[in-house]
């Protein structure tokens, strides 16, 4: 009997001799199964087969990594000095709103919007309104009780003419006004040939330009003897 023990493996930490096989377990084994060769290799292959051949071992892996063990800590502190490709982020942290209209290139832009007129103003932020009007080609009414000539002597049609072109009367297509009500301090034309024309509530009306005008002057009555 104790020659037939002597050819058992003990059940506590059996040494085998020779070519010991197991039955290899499933993929997915786990817990206390026992593995074998096949096994083993099965889960290597799994684990490379989709590596391109020059990183499929361990030593082909270390190599590339520069076999430098705390590879992920090199790389961030690496990472960590470098300046991102796009410098925009860094260009624009810390600076202040004015900074960032000046980085971005928005002043002129800025500038222009103070400078422009405001819809809800409609054309009362316009700072020179007769100028706006000549440069649209636009009628001008120029005011309903002008002074013209400031006392009742009387006046030529020439100056009278000079008088006009100084109020802007030949600036524009179309321009008009008419004189206040007091006789005291508006002209006479006195060289027409058809009357004298007292400018007093007189309605002046000047189309053209000043090579090539027309003026009508309409007035509530012709004067004579002034």
């Amino acid at each position: 009997v104790m020659g037939e023990v002597r050819t058992k493996a003990p059940l506590d930490s059996p040494a085998f001799t020779g070519t010991p096989t197991t039955p290899t377990p499933p993929g997915d084994a786990k817990g206390l199964q026992t593995t074998n060769a096949e096994f083993v290799r099965k889960l290597i292959a799994a684990l490379v087969g989709s590596v391109l051949e020059p990183l499929d071992t361990l030593q082909e892996l270390a190599d590339a990594l520069g076999n430098d063990p705390n590879f992920a800590t090199t790389v961030l502190n690496k990472l960590a000095g470098k300046q991102p490709l796009d410098e925009t982020l860094t260009a624009l942290s810390g600076k202040s709103v004015d900074g960032l209209i000046e980085y971005v290139g928005l002043r002129e832009t800025i500038s222009r919007a103070a400078d422009a007129l405001q819809k809800s103003q409609n054309g009362g932020d316009i700072p020179d309104k007769d100028l706006f009007v000549r440069r649209i080609g636009a009628a001008r009414a120029f005011d309903g009780a002008v002074i013209i000539g400031c006392d009742d002597n009387p006046w030529t049609t020439a100056e009278f003419i000079v008088w006009l072109e100084s109020q802007g009367a030949f600036n524009h297509p179309y321009w008009m006004c008419r004189g206040s009500w007091s006789y005291a301090y508006n002209k006479i034309i006195t060289d027409t040939g058809c009357g004298n024309i007292c400018l007093a509530g007189a309605v002046i009306e000047v189309m053209g330009v000043r090579g090539a005008m027309t003026i009508r002057v309409t007035t509530s009555h012709s004067v004579s003897g002034w």
